[in-house]
C-alpha cells in the first residue's frame, strides 16, 4: 500500500470544506432573507387580520352605544307626542338640539323618523327630503321580526353607514320606527391610530349610481373622484391617494382577499392586504385595504442581515483555519498508525480465513450427519420391509407398516436437509408433497380411486417444527387411506397448509365415511391418533380441531412458530 502524503489528505478534505463554507454562506444569506421577508409578511398578515377584527369590534361597540341612545330617546314623551301628531316642523325644532348634541358627542350622522308604512317622515340632517319609501335591509328585518336590528348599509350616495333601527311601540301600538346611524368613515382615524396602519374603504362602482353618488358627495362636502379607480370608489380613507401597485391590481380586477402587496407611497414602503367588506345583508360590496409601514423594520432587518453575514464570514474563516490545523495533526497520527493498522488487517484476514474454513468443515460435518441418519433410518425401513414379507398376521403387518412410514417421514426430513440448500430449514410445501407421495406408494393406493389434492403455501420451517408436523401428517394420511374408503369406495384426500395471523394451519380432510357419530378421538386407543394429539399439544404447543359427518372428516392443527425459532 503506497504511503499517503499530507497533500493527498488535505486536498480531498479542504476542497469540500471550502465548498461547504461557501454553500453555507449562500444558504445563510438566502435563509436570512427568507426569514426577514417571512417575518414582515406574517406581521403584515397579522395587521390585516387585526384591522378586520378591530373594524368588526368597533361596529359592535358603536352599535351598543347607538342602541343606548335610541332606548333613551324613544321614551321621550315629547318626541312621542309630536311624531304621533305628525307635526313635522315642531318635531324638527324639538329634535334638532338632540341631534346636534349626539352628533357632536358621538358622531351620529343620521337620525330618521319613519312612519309605520316605512315612509321617511323626517330626516334630521336633510329635513326637506321626506316622504320617500325606505328600502333597507335593517328596516326589513325589524318589520319582519318586530325586534331592533343593526348593520352596515350602503347608501345611494356611496356612503357606508352603521344603522340601528328600533320599532317605536307605544302602549302596545306601533307608532313607527326610529333610526340612528353613523358614517363608517368616522371610524377610520381610530383604526389607523390604534394599529398604526393606513386604511382605505373601497366600494364597487357596479353597486352605485354615479349621478346619485356625485350628488351625495356634494351634500356631505366631499370631492370624491369617480374615475380614481375603474372598478371601485373610495368611501373612506386615512391617506390622500391610492398606491400605484395596489391600484394596478384593483384596476385589472385581480385584487384577491388572500393577496399581499409591496407598495410604495409618499417615499415609504408598505405591506398592504385586502379583506372583504360586507353590509348587513351579508353581501360583499367592496374591500378594506390595510397598509402597514415597514420601512423602519426593513432598514433594521438590512442592518441585522449585514451584521449576521459579517459574523458568519468571520466564523467560517475561523472554522476553515481550525480544520486545516486539525487535518495537519491527523496526518501525522495517520502516518504513524498506518503500519500497525495494516498489520492488524492482515491478522484479521488470517483469522477470517480460519473461521471460514472451520465453518465449511462444520457444514460438511452437519451434512454428513444428516446423510448418515437418513441412511440408518432407511436401513431400518428396509429391515421392516423384509420383516413384513414374513409376517402373516395382518394386524402385526399393519403395525410394522405404520412404524415403517413414521420412520420414513423422519428420514425424509434428513434427506431434505442433506440437499445443497440451507441446512437449518425445510420448505414445507416440497416436504409435504414428497411425504404424501411416499405414503401413497407404501399403501399401493390406486390414484384413480383415491385422488390427492393439495393447497399449500411455500414456507421455510426449522427441523423442530417439521418433524412433529411430518409425523402428524403421516398418521392422518394413513388413517384416511386405511379407513375412509372401505370396500373399494372412491374419493379424495386434501392437504392444506396456510398462514393464519401469526401462526399456521395444517389441515387433512377426506370425503369418506367419516367418524362414527358421538366418537371422541381422545377416548380412542388408536396409537396413531394419540400420537397426533400428543405431537400437537406437547411438541407444537397447538390445538387440534376435528369435524366429522357423513360427508367425511377434517382434521385441523393450529400452531405458532416453534419456540425460539423463526419461520419465514
Amino acid at each position: 500500500m503506497p504511503e499517503t502524503t499530507p497533500e493527498k489528505i488535505k486536498k480531498p478534505i479542504l476542497i469540500p470544506v471550502a465548498f461547504a463554507i461557501v454553500v453555507f454562506l449562500v444558504a445563510s444569506l438566502v435563509l436570512i432573507s427568507w426569514l426577514q421577508q417571512r417575518q414582515i409578511r406574517e406581521g403584515a398578515r397579522a395587521y390585516i387580520q387585526s384591522t378586520r377584527i378591530l373594524y368588526e369590534g368597533t361596529l359592535r361597540e358603536e352599535s351598543k352605544l347607538i342602541k343606548v341612545l335610541l332606548n333613551f330617546y324613544r321614551d321621550d314623551p315629547r318626541l312621542i307626542e309630536l311624531f304621533a301628531s305628525r307635526n313635522r316642523g315642531a318635531l324638527f325644532a324639538y329634535a334638532s338640539p338632540v341631534f346636534e348634541e349626539i352628533k357632536q358627542k358621538y358622531g351620529i350622522t343620521h337620525f330618521y323618523f319613519i312612519d309605520p308604512e316605512r315612509r321617511c317622515f323626517l330626516r334630521m340632517y336633510n329635513p326637506d327630503h321626506h316622504g320617500d319609501l325606505i328600502n333597507r335591509y335593517t328596516l326589513d328585518q325589524v318589520v319582519k321580526s318586530g325586534e331592533p336590528h343593526t348593520g352596515v348599509e350602503l347608501g345611494a350616495s356611496g356612503s357606508l353607514s352603521l344603522r340601528v333601527v328600533y320599532p317605536w311601540i307605544v302602549n302596545g301600538k306601533l307608532l313607527g320606527y326610529l333610526e340612528l346611524g353613523k358614517e363608517v368613515d368616522g371610524f377610520m382615524p381610530s383604526l389607523s391610530s390604534i394599529l398604526g396602519v393606513e386604511v382605505l374603504l373601497l366600494v364597487e362602482t357596479s353597486r352605485l349610481n354615479r349621478g346619485k353618488w356625485e350628488e351625495g358627495q356634494r351634500l356631505i362636502g366631499r370631492q370624491g373622484d369617480w374615475n380614481e379607480l375603474p372598478h371601485h370608489v373610495v368611501v373612506g380613507r386615512t391617506i390622500a391617494g391610492v398606491p400605484e401597485e395596489l391600484a394596478a391590481d384593483l384596476n385589472s380586477g385581480q385584487g384577491s382577499d388572500e393577496a399581499f402587496y409591496n407598495v410604495s407611497y409618499d417615499g415609504r414602503h408598505y405591506r398592504a392586504g385586502i379583506a372583504p367588506l360586507f353590509v348587513a345583508s351579508g353581501e360583499e360590496v367592496g374591500v378594506i385595504v390595510a397598509m402597514k409601514d415597514f420601512s423602519g423594520a426593513e432598514h433594521s432587518m438590512q442592518m441585522l442581515t449585514g451584521l449576521l453575514v459579517s459574523l458568519v464570514v468571520v466564523m467560517s474563516g475561523f472554522v476553515f483555519v481550525f480544520i486545516y490545523g486539525v487535518i495537519s495533526r491527523v496526518e501525522l497520527r495517520l502516518q504513524r498508525s498506518r503500519d500497525s493498522l495494516q498489520h492488524e488487517i492482515e491478522e484479521r484476514r488470517k483469522a477470517e480465513k480460519q473461521i471460514l474454513n472451520a465453518l465449511n468443515e462444520k457444514q460438511v460435518l452437519l451434512k454428513e450427519i444428516h446423510h448418515r441418519v437418513k441412511n440408518n433410518m432407511q436401513i431400518v425401513c428396509s429391515l421392516f420391509r423384509l420383516q413384513l414379507g414374513k409376517i402373516k398376521d395382518p394386524r402385526a403387518a399393519g403395525i410394522l407398516r405404520d412404524s415403517q412410514n413414521r420412520i420414513s417421514a423422519m428420514a425424509l426430513i434428513h434427506k431434505t436437509l442433506y440437499q445443497p440448500k440451507d441446512q437449518s430449514s425445510i420448505y414445507f410445501e416440497e416436504y409435504i408433497k414428497e411425504l404424501a407421495s411416499s405414503i401413497f406408494d407404501s399403501y399401493e393406493v390406486d390414484p384413480e380411486r383415491i385422488v390427492l389434492k393439495t393447497d399449500l403455501e411455500s414456507v421455510a420451517m426449522d427441523i423442530d417444527t417439521v418433524t412433529p408436523c411430518g409425523l402428524i401428517l403421516n398418521e392422518l394420511l394413513t388413517n384416511s387411506i386405511k379407513y375412509a374408503f372401505p370396500e373399494g369406495r372412491k374419493g379424495e384426500i386434501q392437504i392444506s397448509f396456510k398462514r393464519e395471523g401469526d401462526g399456521f394451519v395444517l389441515g387433512v380432510s377426506d370425503n369418506g365415511v367419516g367418524l362414527p357419530p358421538g366418537m371422541d378421538i381422545r377416548e380412542l386407543n388408536s396409537l396413531g391418533l394419540q400420537l397426533v394429539m400428543n405431537l400437537t399439544e406437547k411438541q407444537l404447543w397447538g390445538r387440534l380441531e376435528v369435524a366429522s359427518d357423513s360427508g367425511g372428516v377434517t382434521f385441523k392443527i393450529f400452531f405458532q412458530a416453534h419456540p425460539g425459532k423463526s419461520n419465514v
